[in-house]
């Protein structure tokens, strides 16, 4: 009877959701023995490896076909996902300023522009996100959510960056090792690698990396305004439920700028769930805001007129004062002539 075929473990991530920390993780595991690995960067799948390393949006189904094997029900892969709202801020901030090759590329649709160049050519922080969002950062979102998609629960175990980022509990690590098959003994071994590599271990391993930036988990919450949310909602409309991120969650520059359901400008705003539970709560907030601003003006009201009456009396007591005192040496002329 044929043995069962050894299930091929397979670790994926897409560009700007922790490439580097899974890189990092990969070699040091090679360095110390724990296994045997493959970066599919680096040409087809070597027939030995019993991990594969796919980086920078090489995992999904139909790209990895060009490099390895198909799928196998026998296969485990594990799968970094990000936010895509806080992946578009990340991809912008690193192309900006990367020295990888392909961003100092002229490109004729940039006419004659690098990417880089062209990136940089925009005046905001805005601008930039909505050209990532439709260049190499929407890449990177489209087969992120294509990715979820096609493979089954069964095979592929998605972990969020942001619970890696601050694992210090080791259980998002403990359960992607565990995921891909490894034995207690070597899931230990593992688990003090990734501690070693994580940046919540050595923060300032942040100053020392090219590709890492200390930017905050749902970082998009201060970032994104008015017209990157409403470009994201109509670019990737179904990439949050799928990877399983909050849809309701407006940015306080969004929501700032709200009144009722137009914005600054005067423009009507929509939105997409406008009886949600997050909407509810901003209207209950904004109640509470309007009550306490009501009750702040009254009382600031309140103590101009007791300011106003105060000064009045002293005013009166003033003249009272004055006007008995005249009185008095008037008096004291009356009954003392030729006395000043």
């Amino acid at each position: 009877m044929a043995e069962p075929p050894e299930p091929r473990k397979v670790i994926g991530t897409f560009h700007k959701t922790g490439s580097v920390l899974w890189q990092l993780i990969c070699e040091k595991a090679v360095a110390e023995g724990v296994f045997d690995c493959w970066n599919l960067t680096k040409g087809p799948e070597a027939p030995t490896a019993e991990v594969i390393l796919s980086l920078h949006a090489h995992t999904t189904t139909s790209l990895l076909a060009e490099h390895a094997s198909p799928l196998s029900p026998q296969d485990r892969w594990v799968v970094c996902i990000r936010d895509p709202r806080d992946l578009v801020i990340s991809a912008a901030h690193y192309h900006a300023v990367t020295k990888e090759r392909w961003c100092h590329v002229p490109h004729k649709e940039f006419a004659g522009l690098t990417y880089q160049e062209k990136l940089n050519s925009f005046g905001t922080l805005s601008d930039k996100l909505l050209f990532e969002m439709d260049n190499s950062a929407g890449r990177a979102i489209r087969n992120m959510t294509r990715m979820r998609k096609e493979l089954p629960d069964d095979i592929a175990h998605f972990v969020k960056l942001e619970h890696l980022l601050e694992d210090t509990g080791l259980r998002a690590f403990g359960d992607a090792f565990a995921f891909l098959g490894f034995d207690p003994g070597r899931i230990v071994d593992l688990l003090a690698i990734a501690v070693e590599c994580s940046f919540f271990a050595d923060p300032s391993a942040l100053t020392r990396s090219k590709h890492a930036r200390a930017g905050a988990v749902a970082e998009f919450t201060g970032v994104f305004d008015y017209s990157t949310t409403r470009r994201f909602e109509d670019l990737f409309p179904d990439s949050l439920a799928v990877l399983g991120y909050p849809e309701d969650g407006l940015s306080p520059r969004v929501s700032s700028q709200l009144t009722g359901r137009t914005d600054a400008k005067g423009r009507f705003w929509p939105g997409r769930r406008p009886q949600s539970e997050y909407q509810a709560r901003i209207d209950d907030l904004n109640d509470r805001i309007d009550a306490l601003s009501d009750r702040l003006n009254k009382e600031f009201r309140t103590r101009q007129d007791i300011t106003r009456q105060r000064n009045e009396a002293l005013e009166t007591l003033d003249r009272l004062q004055h006007r008995t005192a005249s009185q008095w040496i008037q008096t004291l002329r009356d009954r003392f002539p030729g006395r000043r």
